[in-house]
């Protein structure tokens, strides 16, 4: 089904490499999306797999959406391929995720949603997250009831709330394994830097940190969920310690700024030897006590209390005019808010409005 550009309005861009099956599921969800199949389109971006029969297989299924593939001779990393498909995507929306992944039937309708209460002139990049289950029909029929590992990444909102206005290292939640931006929002911020990153890790937190230096504001939706097909991981290795550790330099060399060289702290987890180390010695949650040291260290840079020192007001499922009351009536006070998931003008307005940043925000 060939996509009508004078309706298109969003582009999902899926880099690929070697894995065909789970690509095919997630491909066969994007076909049960709600969201009207000429209102996006599908690039699945081939960085240099050796599957000469994809492209022809491709071809020949339907899959209720328009679907294109390019494929690259050469593998140049994910960086490369997601920039493939940005330079030919041309949906105003561009949405990145990841090809072994499966997504609830609204997944592509919350994702746009999300940008109607986003006022015109403010750029903004939307990050969801993510959970693994096995790559079963079972799980892949009924992802969110088969859950089997949270992704532990995100256990900072327990800590922090989820107003990633109040983080000073939101831009290292920024997982291009689901995030979407406004097309136009990526002008003069360029893509991935796939020039300067080899190998796994850290080109999407690049990425993301370069939009926040360019004022594009980091906003969580909690209703843009997907779910990953476990495999083994790259990343859990000597090899991939070293691969991440290499593009820490890399990142540190293109911002010589004190809070890209507090990454270094991530090397207690990405290091085996340094996790598992920490593991033995009680640490059951290493990732997030690595973030929430690399947080006080990024407060600590620029001058923020590590703690918010006022008084706190607890209030729930309130509307967006009583909030916004309610901060005006006190500005010595911290909100604590407990609002529906569905609510996207209030969660919107907190992570995009500078009265936002004394609202800890979580959502049910």
């Amino acid at each position: 089904m060939k996509a009508d550009p004078m309706t298109l309005q969003c582009s999902v861009i899926l880099p690929y490499y070697e894995n065909r099956e789970p690509l095919l599921h997630t491909l066969e969800s994007l076909g049960r999306q709600s969201l009207a199949r000429e209102r996006f389109e599908v690039l699945v971006v081939d960085d240099g797999s050796s599957d000469a029969q994809l492209g022809a297989l491709l071809d020949g299924r339907d899959f209720g959406y328009e679907l294109r593939y390019l494929w690259y001779p050469h593998n140049r990393g994910a960086g490369h391929a997601r920039n493939a498909g940005l330079a030919r995507a041309r949906g105003e929306i561009v949405l990145f995720l990841d090809s072994d992944q499966v997504f609830a039937p609204d997944f592509l309708e919350q994702h746009v949603r999300f940008f109607a209460h986003v006022p015109e002139d403010q750029a903004v990049l939307q990050i969801g997250l993510r959970n693994d289950i096995a790559p079963t029909p079972a799980a892949i029929a009924d992802p969110a009831a088969n859950v089997s590992y949270a992704d532990p990444r995100f256990a900072v909102f327990e800590w922090y709330s989820e107003n990633l206005q109040t983080l000073q290292g939101a831009w290292h939640l920024g997982f291009s394994h689901n995030f979407s931006i406004r097309r136009r929002d990526l002008d003069g911020c360029g893509g991935f830097n796939d020039a300067a990153f080899r190998g796994w890790g850290l080109e999407d937190c690049e990425f993301v940190y370069r939009l926040a230096q360019h004022g594009v504001k980091l906003a969580y939706n909690p209703n843009v969920l997907a779910y990953h097909l476990t495999h083994p991981v790259s990343w859990n290795s000597d090899e991939g310690y070293l691969s991440w550790n290499r593009n820490l330099e890399a990142f540190a060399a293109l911002h010589p700024e004190p809070a890209v060289h507090a990454q270094g702290i991530f090397r207690d987890f990405f290091d085996p030897q340094r996790r598992q180390r920490r593991l033995l010695a009680g640490d059951k949650r290493p990732w997030l006590s690595c973030y929430r040291r690399f947080e006080h260290a990024l407060r600590a840079i620029a001058g923020v209390p590590a703690t918010h020192a006022g008084a706190r007001r607890f209030v729930k499922d309130i509307g967006l005019e009583a909030l916004r009351q309610q901060l005006a009536d006190d500005p010595g006070v911290e909100l604590v808010a407990l609002v529906p998931k569905h609510r996207l003008d209030l969660i919107c307005h907190v992570q995009l409005h500078p009265e936002g940043k004394r609202v800890m925000l979580f959502t049910h």
